[in-house]
């Protein structure tokens, strides 16, 4: 326990691992919400292009 609260005061006034904290907590925020987001925009994309933008189907001739 004595060592873990050394090591604590030894870390606790790095400015530098301060920053790396802060953009790792940015980097696991970020990353899941771009890559989900990123994904609906393709399936919503596809839907579109399929859903709205098909070309009727053809109509045989008739006699």
């Amino acid at each position: 326990m004595t060592l873990l609260a050394l090591l604590q005061m030894a870390m606790a006034d790095n400015p530098h691992l301060d920053l790396m904290y802060f953009l790792t907590g940015v980097l696991i925020a970020l990353l899941p919400t771009s890559v989900l987001g990123i994904i609906a925009y393709f399936v919503v994309r596809d839907w579109y292009v399929h859903h709205y933008r098909r070309k009727p189907a053809p109509t045989p001739p008739t006699r």
